[in-house]
C-alpha cells in the first residue's frame, strides 16, 4: 500500500468515466474515495456523452466546471455509442487520440480484449466484484498515469 506522502506526491487528475451502470459508477466513485485518490472524477452515461464531452459541446461547453480529461475509463456495452465507437473516435481524432484511455469491463471475451487494443486503448482491465479490490487497482493505474507526461491538452481545450 502506498503511503501518504506519495499518495499526497501524485498528481491530480481529471478522469473521465463512460459507465452506463449506475451501480458501476457508484462502485468506481466509492472505490476511488476508498483509495483515497484526489482525482476529479465525471461521469457520462455513453460513449455519444464522451465524444460530446471531449468536444465541449453543450451541455460541457464550461471547461471550468467540465475541465479536459487526463484519463478516460470506458465501458465496452452502452447503449447509443459503445466503448468501441469511443476508441474508435479517439483513434481517429488526432488531439484526444493521446489521452490515455482505460476499457473497465466486466467482458472476458477474448475478441473483445483484441478489438480494444487495436482501436486505441491502453490497457484493458476487467472490473473486479468489490470495493476494495476496485479501489486497489485504481491506486495502481492512477499512480501510474499520474507520474507518466501526457501532451498538453488541445487549445481551447476541445477536441475537433
Amino acid at each position: 500500500m502506498l503511503t501518504a506522502v506519495e499518495l499526497s506526491a501524485a498528481k491530480q487528475l481529471a478522469i473521465l468515466l463512460a459507465e452506463d451502470s449506475d451501480e458501476d459508477a457508484f462502485l468506481f466513485r466509492h472505490a476511488l474515495e476508498a483509495s483515497r485518490l484526489k482525482a476529479r472524477l465525471t461521469r457520462v452515461c455513453d460513449g455519444n456523452e464522451a465524444m460530446h464531452y471531449l468536444q465541449a459541446k453543450p451541455p460541457f461547453s464550461d471547461r471550468s466546471e467540465h475541465p479536459f480529461p487526463d484519463m478516460i475509463v470506458t465501458d465496452l456495452k452502452m447503449p447509443k455509442a459503445d466503448g468501441f465507437d469511443l476508441l474508435r473516435w479517439l483513434k481517429n481524432n488526432r488531439t484526444c487520440g493521446v489521452i490515455p484511455t482505460i476499457v473497465l469491463s466486466a467482458s472476458f471475451l477474448e475478441a473483445d480484449v483484441v478489438k480494444a487494443y487495436e482501436l486505441g486503448a491502453n490497457a484493458f482491465l476487467t472490473k473486479p466484484s468489490g470495493v476494495k479490490e476496485l479501489a486497489d487497482l485504481l491506486l495502481l493505474t492512477y499512480m501510474f498515469w499520474s507520474h507518466c507526461q501526457r501532451p498538453p491538452p488541445p487549445a481551447g481545450f476541445k477536441c475537433s
